[in-house]
């Protein structure tokens, strides 16, 4: 396969050669519920007594759901200060269903998570990206390739950490990130793939239509209205 100018051959394909490749260590915090930090049924609380306990049966399709919530005593809870789940975090399934995020959209009040998650957090790429860009086939590929030959499917947090090709960093493209996110609501769930395959192809779509100094024809901006 031809490589264009101005792009490169990764693991993750062809990418403009201004992209960079990073661990998912070096672009945000992973803390997991480890050592004595850990819980058992007699943590557990009644509603009002306690914050949320996140655990993957909460995560589906990426959503957070806690109509089957649990609780854990507050004692627990504010032993962990590393691992409070706050807007804007992610919660990555480390055991039993590997891989399984959610993206927090809303301040859902004092949370944790259980020893099968681990909490993605003080971000710095655009987090609702990174949430999208873990769930697609090259990471769940990754993760099935590293997992431990156990009766609980089980990934390290060291494992995680080193995700090769997680993470793009974009500079500051605020046409390249408004139009993915908003490409990845719309058809995501339905074709994963499609929305990553997007990446490299709107990219050298405004690179081919660009200016000399490559700002798109529409000025830099992308296109408006819902897709």
């Amino acid at each position: 396969m031809d490589i264009p100018q101005g792009y490169k051959q990764t693991e993750l394909g062809i990418i403009p050669e201004d992209w960079e490749i990073v661990n998912l260590g070096s672009v945000a915090k992973i803390n997991g519920r480890i050592g004595f930090r850990g819980y058992t049924t007699a943590d557990l609380v009644g509603v009002g007594q306690g914050a949320y306990t996140i655990g993957g049966k909460h995560i589906t399709n990426m959503v957070l759901d806690l109509h089957d919530a649990e609780y854990i005593s507050w004692q627990k809870y504010y032993e962990s200060p590393e691992i409070m789940v706050r807007k804007g975090d992610i919660v990555f399934a480390q055991r039993g269903t590997l891989g399984k995020s959610a993206f927090i959209v809303n301040d859902i009040g004092p949370a944790t998570i259980n020893p099968s998650l681990v909490l993605i957090n003080k971000i710095k790429c655009d987090n609702e990206y990174l949430s999208y860009w873990l769930q697609c086939d090259k990471i769940v590929e990754y993760i099935c390739s590293i997992n431990s030959q156990t009766s609980i499917p089980m990934i390290t947090q060291n494992q995680i950490e080193h995700i090769l090709d997680g993470i793009l960093d974009f500079g500051d493209d605020p046409r390249f990130l408004n139009l993915f996110k908003r490409l990845c609501r719309h058809l995501y769930y339905e074709y994963p793939q499609l929305v990553v395959d997007f990446i490299s192809m709107y990219r050298l779509l405004f690179d081919e239509k660009g200016d000399s100094d490559g700002t798109s024809a529409n000025h830099g901006e992308a296109p408006q209205g819902d897709l």
